[in-house]
């Protein structure tokens, strides 16, 4: 499907080896929800970023692929994650947000959405995606996913925002405002979420 923006880290496979010690390539991934409007200013971006950051960032078909030396820090993967995060909200509104910081996080909510996740895995199974800390992926069918952004205090403060994927098939009495009325302060509701949804489709 070429309309379900996602962000996923990766370790590929060990490509070189220096020293007897294996190395490893680190890369960010972002799926893009459409082509951006002006690819020649979108490259020179990009172009920017990665010299900004010593990395190596190419558009390639509707996904960015930014790629870091070996031993890149994880604070440095971080920050560019962030940065390009930005930058990609500022070509697509509405389909990216900034990943949250860890002065943000909130040890209770974060305990409730660890609970939430085991149980996402016992239902689901591989179905269940854990893009960030705080944001989830669940197949539904073959082009069909949920795609859930936690805000930090979720579950007992703020309630997640429901992003459906390839929605093309849904049933025209589904919206996602529903989806939102589904959730009570306190308790977690993805799993009523992907329910509501399989119904729909």
């Amino acid at each position: 499907c070429l309309h379900c923006p996602w962000i996923a880290m990766t370790e590929p496979e060990p490509s070189t080896q220096e020293s007897g010690a294996v190395r490893h390539q680190r890369e960010v991934r972002l799926r893009l929800p459409w082509k951006p409007g002006d690819v020649q200013a979108f490259n020179a971006e990009l172009d920017a970023f990665a010299r900004r950051h010593r990395a190596h960032a190419s558009l390639q078909l509707l996904e960015v692929v930014v790629s870091f030396c070996p031993g890149t820090g994880e604070p440095d993967v971080q920050q560019a994650r962030e940065d390009i995060t930005q930058l990609l909200a500022q070509h697509f509104p509405g389909q990216f947000r900034k990943p949250a910081k860890a002065k943000d996080r909130d040890e209770p909510c974060a305990r409730a959405r660890a609970r939430e996740l085991e149980l996402l895995v016992s239902l689901y199974g591989s179905d269940v995606d854990v893009l960030g800390e705080l944001e989830w992926r669940i197949l539904l069918r073959r082009d069909n996913a949920l795609r859930v952004l936690l805000a930090p205090r979720y579950p007992l403060e703020e309630p997640p925002t429901p992003v459906v994927e390839c929605a093309s098939g849904l049933l025209p009495w589904f919206s996602e405002e529903e989806l939102l009325a589904l959730w009570t302060p306190g308790e977690g509701c993805v799993w009523q979420w992907v329910e509501q949804v399989k119904t729909a489709l």
